[in-house]
């Protein structure tokens, strides 16, 4: 049996809310306020994002979470919804695990996703078993990029037109990771 999502305290201003347990219509807010630029790197992102697409991404959030294979989370910032983080890939048999991330245009500059990047690696390595965590970012998304590098992790290399944009442009990701051993030794962090 999978345990009951819990919220992961960052610190004094920022904690991780699992989806399903947001404001929709705060949640889509932000997204709408941010859409152009995620847009750019995340085939979800469309002008069209609606309600109904919010209560698709909680619904698919709960159901991952309740069969184990996702932990999806809002970041709330100063109690306000901010982006989105996860651990995804939960039953892999390697135990090799992905984050995932975006963050409002406001709270950003203030190292959240780094920290919130470390907490949810602390939870990966030390809660749930992980092997190894990887972030995959395109090219040309240099913040997501530069997060990987903050927490430890290692470029291993471009996997190409693995993704797409809004648009359906077809995008290549370079992918970071850092295993067990590395972080336990210090690397992350």
């Amino acid at each position: 049996m999978v345990d009951a999502p819990e919220t992961l305290v960052v610190d004094d201003e920022v904690c991780l809310v699992p989806c399903h347990f947001i404001d929709p219509a705060a949640f889509l807010e932000v997204v709408k306020g941010n859409i152009d630029e995620l847009g750019e790197w995340l085939g979800w992102a469309a002008a069209t994002y609606s309600n109904a697409d919010v209560e698709t991404f909680f619904e698919a959030s709960r159901h991952e979470w309740s069969e184990g294979s996702a932990h999806g989370y809002v970041i709330n910032y100063l109690d306000r919804p901010s982006g989105t983080i996860g651990l995804a890939r939960l039953k892999s048999p390697a135990r090799d695990f992905e984050i995932g991330y975006w963050l409002d245009r406001k709270a950003r500059g203030r190292g959240i996703v780094t920290q919130a990047c470390r907490a949810l690696l602390n939870e990966a390595f030390e809660k749930l078993g992980a092997n190894l965590v990887a972030i995959r970012a395109a090219p040309g998304n240099t913040k997501s990029r530069a997060v990987a590098v903050r927490t430890g992790m290692a470029e291993e290399g471009t996997l190409r037109m693995r993704s797409n944009n809004a648009r359906g442009d077809l995008l290549d990701l370079v992918v970071y990771s850092i295993t067990a051993a590395e972080w336990r030794a210090g690397r992350g962090g």
